[in-house]
């Protein structure tokens, strides 16, 4: 039986406590979601996600039920959805910051937060060795009395110098976040393309800054793809 540090295996809508492992299901990918949407999708129990059609194209022939797409250029290149057709599945990836790990009477822990809502969670490991080689390497220097103090003091000196530490790296950037991490597993329910401009854009950062490649005024085409979840890891 694998570990949940190899796949994410709690059933959907667990409700709480640590994770540990469960039954395994296939290897699937990753897709980053913007603040916007991991917020929508708590909020509503399923997000839109849009995503510019690159290499962009000006007409389709053809739009598949299962999400591909026929350019009027080449009739023999299928295009597929960067999310996923419907039925596919994939890990979300967010910004994340890891908070250290425990361990104490067997039971091997790490800990996370999820910087778009400051939720934190635990996640439950097998054995010590398994924990170690998942989690990041931590460059703390502890003080020379450390040796000296009781074990409430150094968790104390221990958790303020890590979080310092985490501040100072900003390494919580969704691109790095391991899959033990995370915390939604997503399935594709919908895929449709449309033009940007027959869209609400929801976000807080303009599209020109999260796809400069793909200009607002050129009214590209974009996929729509509706999700929800199929695993909360909570």
């Amino acid at each position: 039986m694998g570990s949940y540090a190899d796949d994410m295996n709690c059933a959907a809508g667990c409700d709480g406590g640590p994770m540990r492992p469960g039954r395994p299901f296939p290897e699937v990918g990753n897709v980053i979601l913007h603040p916007f949407e991991l917020r929508e999708l708590k909020a509503n129990g399923e997000v839109e996600l849009v995503r510019p059609i690159v290499p962009a194209t000006d007409h389709f022939t053809k739009v598949t039920p299962a999400g591909g797409v026929w350019p009027l250029d080449d009739s023999a290149r299928r295009m597929r959805c960067v999310v996923g057709n419907p039925g596919e599945e994939f890990r979300v990836l967010e910004a994340w910051g890891y908070r250290g790990c425990s361990t104490m009477d067997d039971n091997h822990r790490a800990f996370v937060e999820y910087l778009v809502d400051d939720v934190r969670r635990e996640v439950t490991f097998f054995t010590f060795e398994e924990m170690s080689k998942a989690t990041p390497e931590q460059h703390i220097e502890y003080p020379e009395d450390w040796d000296e103090l009781d074990e409430w003091e150094r968790e104390h000196i221990h958790d303020k110098l890590l979080n310092q530490w985490w501040k100072d790296i900003k390494t919580c950037a969704a691109e790095t976040m391991p899959k033990w991490a995370c915390r939604y597993l997503l399935r594709v329910e919908k895929v449709r393309c449309c033009r940007l401009n027959e869209l609400v854009w929801r976000g807080e950062r303009s599209w020109e800054e999260l796809y400069p490649d793909c200009p607002a005024e050129n009214n590209p085409w974009c996929w729509v793809a509706v999700c929800k979840p199929r695993i909360v890891a909570k």
